[in-house]
């Protein structure tokens, strides 16, 4: 299953649903409102799980460094990866994902 960023933040409940069925798990609306509340970019970004504190514990990042969590924007990575970054995502995309049907904007 390939799930795209911004089908999550089109419609997060619908994501997840997917994503239950895929792992061929049953959820309830509940429990979808509360994935949605715990996956909330605000509240993600304060997941100290995902936002790599022990990295900088332990010395591997530094402690100004930004971690695996960024502003939660769709395309935000024009304002923050150079021109070779992309180029080179996009040339690793390329290869990798040949004889399938995966697209990827921009690459």
């Amino acid at each position: 299953m390939f799930m795209y960023y911004e089908d999550m933040k089109r419609n997060l409940p619908a994501t997840i649903r997917k994503t239950a069925e895929f792992l061929g798990k049953s959820i309830t609306d509940e429990q979808i409102d509360t994935m949605c509340t715990h996956l909330d970019i605000r509240n993600f970004r304060n997941n100290k799980s995902v936002t790599c504190e022990e990295l900088k514990t332990v010395g591997i990042l530094n402690s100004g460094e930004q971690g695996f969590v960024r502003n939660g924007q769709v395309r935000g990575d024009a304002e923050e990866m150079t021109k070779d970054i992309k180029r080179r995502i996009g040339e690793w995309t390329e290869r990798h994902l040949q004889g399938t049907d995966i697209k990827f904007p921009d690459c």
